[in-house]
């Protein structure tokens, strides 16, 4: 999915992000896919970087919510409602043993694990 090192993540204060590719003849973003499911402010929009070919990215904000993408499927693939209580999220981390299906989230100097590959919840 990911065409290389021309593909820009970004967030923004309307609730959205947008999926685009820099393009190397006039150096100006092209919008391949827009996201738009937060209510507020998206504090942080991540790569997972699990290879070349990753179409997924995860998001958080200042809803409370963590969210994870896929740039194939118009909807987030995951919503991590309340990820702190409803408290907003600031960062979002992938986990490096399970790239696949963990995301963390962190709110201030918290550190919390939502999920593991086999579902559980620590």
């Amino acid at each position: 999915c990911r065409s290389g090192i021309g593909d820009v993540l970004t967030s923004s204060k309307h609730g959205g992000c947008a999926v685009s590719v820099l393009s190397t003849q006039d150096s100006k973003l092209k919008t391949t896919s827009r996201h738009d499911e937060h209510a507020g402010v998206v504090k942080c929009a991540r790569w997972r970087n699990f290879g070349a070919n990753d179409c997924v990215f995860g998001t958080c904000g200042d809803d409370g919510s963590a969210r994870v993408f896929d740039v194939r499927v118009t909807r987030a693939v995951r919503v991590i409602e309340h990820a702190h209580g409803g408290y907003p999220v600031n960062f979002l981390e992938w986990g490096a043993a399970a790239l696949r299906t963990t995301v963390r989230v962190m709110e201030g100097t918290v550190l919390r694990k939502t999920s593991t590959a086999d579902g559980n919840n620590s």
